[in-house]
């Protein structure tokens, strides 16, 4: 490479540094939950413990940028700075990778535009390129240097087995880290099927299968193992395996233009409907189209190559169950591996330098509106509930939990995780609260009475419910606030829990599918009642006591069957005489202190002969389930 090639490089890759530099700065390099995750993982390689192969908690997207980032771990220190450094420098790989890709089709200055535009990308992918979200941009790179290689047996006389061993375990590492490979994978293997036939006898085209697909099978080996190995086979399948109806498919499809397109070319942002500015979607998406004329009219054999990756691309988004995602199209950023080069081809087919001036200053002018136009477009921390985010700032928080010494937390998935990681899991929790996606199990305290509770972290919305529910449950609370948040503890029943009540199970009266009734109270969460037919109000479950029972806590636990929850329910305490006293009215399921799948009310200690709980709420499909009713009585002296 000469001199003024390195030159040229030098200066775009510190233009694109300080482009990501300043938006980490602006952003004061918060993660959020999704990344924190990938920061446990990096950790917990970094400190010896079992390799992941897959992110925590789902069988897809690979591990290498946690991989990559304990490396880091191990020299800096765990950080968050320290894990974004991972996407960051994918990111600014992309810019010469695309001078070189630009190069080999449009020449020198083809091969300047295009990694000046991956300098001064559009806001999508400088956000993206420093997020590590599990290998995102990490394929985006793989996928280019593999269009790259390519490139390369689409221009050479024979195919050269070494290319095809390396594209092949490029294209299988690319599979294992993130299954969008498959929009490379499918355009690269038409690609050269195509040119194949044409150029080649059957037996070389059967040779470079082989060599190309064993090469494959080692790159991606571990997914091959994780799906072949454990428990339950093809995994990785069954969660991808979902396919869009046909009318969704045509919404993924009119949403990628509508939506996808322009958010991806800077014309609008993520989550948002509105143009940047007046007609802005319009007229990146006409930039676009251009592009792409000019790039169609060439007729090298790198224009079906590229051609069909743009088509596949779309294509399998739109028919894929992740096709609903066109407002937050992150499953769409293997285009940059191709937008560069488009616009790139526009420029240089400028016929004046007037006209090559106005092609480059347009796009450009448009990727810096993206990230600069009204305020630096800094993504806002997730929202959480009711249009409560989660702090961008989390120092009070962790100051009152070091003075209070709480190692372990009640609280949802976008806190949790983020509190677990910048914490070095000084602090962890159990999930609680949407939304509920529980990744490291090894977290969890379930089964715990609320009285022995840790602290509850919630938003202010999400914490006005919880605040309702508890009182309404029968149980007293003291609160705080640190960074934003309430933080609700020192949980107080009513009645104090005492020893279980022994019922029997024929005791136990149902108005819907009575042969189930004794699984009520069969002390076995493996096992359910339910209504067998849909929802209904004044469906009921009747108990009696064997004899009377001075009893202040009422239990429901719906086991694996959340789903099957009434959403509304009345209880009442029978007394001896026959009366009925009311000791809980209200919504059930919306109440946060049953995201657990468990529902205790605490009420003044009285002797009961039974209980009759009522369901206020109606389903048009889904039974009406309780895995396990449970009693207390009052503490043996009233201690």
């Amino acid at each position: 490479m000469r001199r003024d090639e390195l030159l040229w490089l030098l200066a775009v890759l510190t233009l694109g540094l300080v482009v990501r530099g300043v938006f980490l700065w602006a952003g004061g390099g918060v993660i959020d939950s999704d990344e924190a995750i990938v920061g446990l993982m990096a950790k917990h390689i970094a400190e010896g413990q079992p390799w992941p192969i897959f992110y925590y908690g789902q069988p897809y997207m690979g591990s290498l940028e946690p991989t990559l980032a304990a490396l880091l771990f191990l020299i800096f220190g765990v950080s968050g700075i320290a894990l974004k450094a991972v996407p960051v420098l994918f990111s600014l790989a992309m810019i010469p990778l695309g001078y070189l890709l630009g190069k080999r089709y449009l020449g020198t200055f083809g091969g300047r535009v295009a990694s000046l535009y991956l300098a001064v990308p559009p806001v999508a992918f400088v956000e993206w390129g420093t997020k590590a979200r599990g290998g995102f941009i990490e394929l985006v790179f793989l996928g280019t240097v593999s269009i790259l290689l390519t490139e390369r047996l689409l221009r050479v006389r024979s195919w050269e087995r070494k290319t095809i061993v390396v594209l092949g375990l490029l294209l299988g590492l690319s599979w294992w880290t993130n299954n969008q490979a498959i929009f490379y994978i499918a355009a690269i293997g038409f690609t050269l099927l195509v040119d194949g036939v044409r150029r080649f006898r059957v037996s070389e085209l059967l040779s470079a299968l082989i060599w190309g697909g064993g090469a494959f099978i080692l790159g991606s080996a571990p997914f091959w193992y994780f799906n072949l190995f454990q428990a339950e086979k093809f995994q990785t399948f069954t969660k991808l395996s979902g396919r869009a109806s046909v009318t969704e498919m045509l919404s993924h499809f009119l949403g990628v233009f509508e939506h996808s397109l322009p958010i991806l070319l800077g014309g609008k942002r993520f989550w948002t409907a509105d143009d940047l500015f007046p007609g802005s979607s319009l007229f990146v998406l006409l930039l676009l189209f251009m592009g792409m004329v000019v790039f169609l009219r060439n007729r090298s054999p790198f224009r079906l190559l590229l051609g069909s990756f743009f088509g596949f691309t779309i294509l399998i988004f739109s028919v894929s169950s992740f096709g609903w995602l066109t407002q937050a199209p992150r499953y769409l950023l293997p285009l940059y591996s191709v937008f560069p080069l488009l616009f790139a081809g526009l420029v240089v087919a400028c016929r004046t330098r007037v006209g090559g001036a106005v092609a480059l200053l347009s796009v450009l002018l448009v990727n810096l509106s993206s990230n600069y136009l009204g305020e630096l477009a800094i993504p806002g921390q997730p929202f959480v509930s009711g249009g409560d985010r989660v702090s961008v700032d989390h120092t009070e928080l962790y100051s009152w939990l070091n003075k209070q010494g709480v190692t372990h937390i009640h609280t949802n998935y976008w806190i949790g995780y983020r509190v677990a990681f910048e914490t070095g899991e000084r602090v962890t929790f159990t999930m609680f609260g949407e939304p509920d996606q529980v990744r490291l199990a090894n977290y969890e305290r379930v089964g715990e009475p609320l009285e022995r509770w840790s602290p509850v972290v919630t938003t202010l919305k999400q914490g006005a419910r919880l605040k309702d529910a508890l009182a309404r449950s029968g149980f007293s609370f003291k609160e705080e606030f640190a960074s934003g948040y309430l933080i609700l503890h020192s949980f107080t029943p009513i009645s104090p829990l005492g020893p279980e009540v022994d019922l029997s199970e024929s005791k136990v009266t149902v108005s819907h599918h009575p042969d189930a009734a004794g699984s009520l109270v069969d002390r076995s969460l493996d096992t359910r009642w339910g209504s067998a037919s849909p929802q209904k109000v004044g469906m009921a479950v009747q108990l009696r006591l064997k004899e009377g029972k001075r009893v202040g806590n009422l239990e429901l636990n719906q086991g694996q069957w959340k789903h099957d929850a009434a959403e509304e329910l009345t209880v009442f305490l029978i007394r001896s005489d026959g009366s009925e006293h009311l000791i809980f009215e209200g919504r059930f399921t919306d109440q946060l202190l049953y995201s657990r799948g468990i529902f205790r009310v605490s009420f003044p200690v009285e002797e009961a002969a039974g209980f009759r709980i009522i369901n206020r709420s109606e389903h048009p499909v889904l039974d009406w389930s309780i895995a396990e009713i449970k009693l207390f009585e009052e503490l043996p002296n009233g201690n």
